[in-house]
């Protein structure tokens, strides 16, 4: 089919679609090539026509058992081409000797904007001649080393290289040891380098250790909009640093911060919530699965929603009856909260019933999530709480996706949500996975809505 760049997007699944491929790509005509089946056997000729074409792309070689036999190739033809902006070889067998070609290669190359090398096994000598690569290359935009086993070493040469480099606008490295030696020069790199946008340390910091050391940072950068630390065992402490940064002056331009799935606990939130009433640049802030937080922070943090004008989504996990109907009382009043995720809740039929009232108001909210993902967790609404939804969705204007799933919802829950839907045109997306409205309703009544996902 045709690319959004303009030219053919082929999928090669078989020796003769390889043969149509080539075909194509010696005419000019195709600018995206994702290979769905082994590609091993089509290494060499695929190189060779790789390192001529002026049209190509985008090329998808992920998840294929690509070796550092099979990248060299690509490596040396990517030093003779340039057309191709992203190149992907996830989830492969790279290893440091395919990192070493690759990094010779963007030493020369200056067409390659996104490099994908995650989920495979470069290690710390990879990391190093990468980011010896990131000092030269000018061009390269998008980093990714998540889930490689770089460790500390393969860390701090990356960090010294954003002391240099001006290019690179995404570094992702999810699940890889950062120690503190490494994030302090993180931080260094963050006080002089403007240019990096996004910093993705997803489960890197070993129980929060440096994030008050990145806090910091954050007070002398106005480039970084967006910072992962989900999964690092950050407490109340590395949260009430990160609350100064976005609060203090200098401002920090921090558009997106990830805490999910940390230890920040109702300190931590009363902190962060502090610093939403005043902060001005964040628009995403995701709080979900943190250990200790209760009604008391999600109450703090409402307060903050009532006052705040800038933040645009929210995410947060474990929310109780109570907090929700705090929640919905700010959300009458908040009209710049565009997506809600109140995923694994326990806000049960009166928490639903506030929120149903808002949506009946609030013409701001586009995105709701509701779902609840955890076995055993009581907090669905069931059909009553579906009635509360329908009703809302009839007069609602502004939602564009409803997540329901796992509520315990049953037929006739789900039959009123199909009725409001005749009423209903602005919603797009209902998601009733994981209820208990059986098989034979979904056949009968929802097959013919391809808005409702079950």
């Amino acid at each position: 089919h045709e690319s959004a760049c303009g030219g053919l997007v082929m999928r090669v699944d078989s020796d003769v679609a390889f043969g149509e491929a080539l075909t194509k790509l010696a005419k000019g005509r195709v600018a995206e090539l994702k290979f769905t089946n082994e590609c091993k056997p089509f290494v060499d000729i695929f190189a060779r026509c790789f390192e001529r074409s002026v049209t190509l792309k985008i090329v998808d070689l992920s998840n294929h058992g690509i070796d550092d036999v099979g990248l060299q190739k690509f490596a040396r033809a990517l030093k003779g081409n340039m057309s191709v902006v992203q190149l992907s070889v996830r989830s492969s067998d790279i290893g440091d000797n395919g990192a070493k070609e690759l990094a010779h290669a963007l030493k020369e190359n200056t067409s390659l904007r996104k490099l994908d090398l995650g989920d495979n096994n470069v290690g710390p000598d990879g990391a190093q001649v990468l980011a010896d690569a990131l000092t030269v290359n000018a061009s390269l935009e998008g980093l990714v080393l998540s889930r490689n086993p770089i460790r500390d070493r393969g860390s701090m040469f990356l960090a010294l290289a954003l002391k240099q480099n001006t290019s690179l606008r995404e570094l992702r490295l999810v699940s890889n040891k950062v120690d503190v030696a490494a994030t302090k020069q993180f931080a260094e790199a963050l006080q002089s380098n403007m240019q990096l946008q996004l910093l993705d340390l997803t489960a890197c910091l070993s129980f929060g250790r440096g994030c008050d050391i990145l806090a910091e940072a954050l007070k002398m950068n106005n480039g970084l909009l967006t910072l992962h630390l989900r999964c690092n065992g950050i407490k109340c402490d590395g949260a009430g640093k990160l609350a100064e940064a976005l609060s203090g002056e200098p401002w920090s331009h921090l558009a997106v911060l990830d805490l999910a799935v940390n230890d920040i606990r109702d300190v931590g939130c009363e902190r962060l919530a502090q610093a939403l009433r005043t902060n001005k640049s964040l628009k995403t802030i995701e709080l979900g699965n943190n250990d200790g937080i209760t009604d008391a922070g999600f109450e703090m943090l409402t307060k903050a929603l009532v006052v705040n004008e800038s933040l645009t989504r929210i995410g947060l996990d474990n929310v109780s009856c109570s907090g929700a109907e705090k929640l919905a009382a700010a959300l009458m009043r908040n009209t710049s909260l565009r997506i809600l995720n109140l995923s694994n809740h326990r806000i049960r039929l009166n928490g639903v019933k506030k929120l149903a009232e808002v949506l009946k108001v609030n013409a701001s909210l586009e995105k709701l999530s509701l779902g609840c993902y955890v076995l055993g967790r009581s907090g669905g609404f069931g059909d009553d709480g579906a009635m509360e939804l329908a009703a809302a969705l009839k007069e609602n204007t502004s939602l564009r996706k409803l997540n329901l799933q796992g509520n315990d919802i049953g037929p006739a829950g789900a039959r009123m949500l199909v009725d409001a839907l005749k009423v209903n045109t602005s919603l797009e997306e209902l998601v009733l996975n994981k209820n208990p409205i059986g098989a034979w309703f979904a056949a009968l009544y929802l097959k013919d809505d391809l808005r409702v996902l079950v």
